[in-house]
């Protein structure tokens, strides 16, 4: 179950990524307050330090139903962790 949750997440990561990187400025502002930590991506691994970024709240698709997930994506627009809202 968690595999298909990461390969969703992953999905999702790209297409937030592409709308992070070609200048959607559309910013919801929430309050967030999580105690789960974020979960660094394997591949979200990047030459340019995170001086700066975005939470991008995701809603993903499983055999249990919807799941939230906040993404952590860097100035450069790519995702460097998730974390599952449970």
């Amino acid at each position: 179950m968690k595999w298909l949750l990461a390969a969703a997440a992953a999905c999702l990561i790209l297409a937030a990524g592409a709308v992070v990187s070609h200048g959607s400025r559309e910013v919801r502002r929430a309050p967030i307050a999580h105690s789960n930590p974020f979960v660094p991506l394997p591949y979200g691994q990047s030459d340019v330090p995170l001086e700066s970024g975005v939470i991008v709240r995701v809603r993903l698709q499983s055999d249990a139903g919807p799941v939230d997930a906040d993404l952590l994506v860097g100035q450069d627009g790519m995702a460097r962790a998730v974390r599952f809202d449970q």
